[in-house]
């Protein structure tokens, strides 16, 4: 009999920390039945209905800058009376909680301590409220069982605990189409992926993209991503367009849902986020083949190499990103970035190699459980 998991998971949409729990998810499928609860606001029913997963739907409160967290602790309590009778009828071993600010993990094993929980730690201390974050951090390190770094760099930001694993993110190594090989044309063809919201960089590529255009080169992006019509900051964005005459360079694509067709239709990926832990965005770009521009913002360096299969830049800096852009513009070097690219994560980032170490950690905990 396959031991039963419980992911906790407040994603509205296909974000990269779901996608990553989601393809480990699948991967370890024959040897634990998964579960999941996601949020009420959720876009996510119909890819857990396609691949058979039993969810459960909760009214999950995000914490994050904006938010009155004075609501957070009564939303706790409902949610959690609902997960108590959840595990118990579906007699659930491990709850895996697939973020550091989600306390439900924490508040469930005070009530039953026979129940396994594991906790995900994917953004960086500076991408939390920060009284919240050693508060959060305490907690975690006093009632869950273990705490997954998702890298060396949140590792590294996380107080000392022997409770503190680190183990990436996997890779599929499962492509639809052929195999992406760099190609020559007019213009060099530029793809940024992430919702469109302050923090992500969209606003840093702009600048960047106005100053080559100014120089005469011919270039293209597209920007993959939700936003809202209405947001503040895509108009911003659009404004800045519209200002500099870049209508027919930049193109708002919104969500897409076959990104590995996106991928592989471009030249370079551009990631310039102010913070990442890891970049689900760095990683997959790697994995076909993509080259990668990122800003030095954390986690991307333990995925590109810098002048090998990509390059990292100075964080927030249009200039320098616009000098990367210029640089990697050469074909034979594209060409040599994108090989030794979808080598780097074949060797480092395989889903087998990094799901076998979730699974590792499973039995374990389970082992010492009895």
């Amino acid at each position: 009999m396959r031991h039963k998991v419980l992911i906790l998971d407040n994603s509205k949409s296909m974000t990269g920390a779901y996608r990553s729990i989601y393809v480990a998810a699948t991967r370890l499928s024959s040897d634990f039945e998964f579960h999941f609860a996601i949020s009420d606001q959720s876009e996510l029913d119909s890819i857990l209905e396609k691949d058979q997963y039993r969810y459960l739907k909760l009214g999950y409160l995000e914490i994050d800058k904006s938010v009155n967290i004075l609501r957070y602790p009564f939303r706790l309590r409902k949610n959690r009376c609902i997960l108590r009778n959840y595990i118990n009828e579906n007699n659930i071993s491990i709850i895996h909680v697939n973020d550091m600010y989600n306390m439900l993990g924490v508040h469930l094993k005070r009530q039953n301590n026979g129940i396994i929980v594991i906790q995900h730690v994917r953004l960086l201390r500076n991408s939390y409220i920060a009284p919240l974050y050693r508060v959060f951090a305490k907690k975690l390190i006093d009632h869950v069982d273990k705490i997954i770094a998702v890298s060396k760099a949140a590792q590294r930001d996380f107080p000392r605990t022997d409770k503190l694993v680190q183990i990436y993110n996997p890779m599929t190594s499962q492509e639809t189409y052929p195999e992406y090989a760099p190609v020559k044309r007019p213009y060099l063809d530029l793809l940024g992926v992430g919702q469109l919201m302050p923090g992500k960089g969209q606003e840093h590529i702009l600048l960047a993209i106005g100053i080559i255009v100014e120089q005469g080169f011919k270039v293209k992006i597209r920007l993959a991503g939700k936003y809202n019509h209405t947001d503040k900051y895509f108009h911003r964005l659009k404004d800045y367009v519209n200002k500099n005459k870049l209508n027919d360079v930049v193109e708002f694509l919104g969500h897409v849902d076959d990104m590995e067709a996106l991928y592989k239709s471009t030249d370079v990926v551009i990631n310039f986020s102010e913070s990442e832990s890891f970049s689900r965005v760095c990683l997959e770009a790697h994995g076909y083949g993509l080259p990668v521009i990122s800003s030095d913002c954390g986690g991307p360096r333990e995925i590109i190499e810098d002048g090998i299969t990509g390059f990292i830049v100075p964080n927030r800096s249009a200039k320098d990103l616009a000098n990367a852009i210029l640089w990697i513009n050469d074909i034979e070097i594209r060409k040599k970035m994108s090989f030794s690219a979808r080598s780097l994560i074949r060797s480092r980032f395989s889903d087998v190699q990094t799901t076998e170490k979730l699974k590792s950690l499973y039995l374990e905990l389970l082992e010492e459980r009895g």
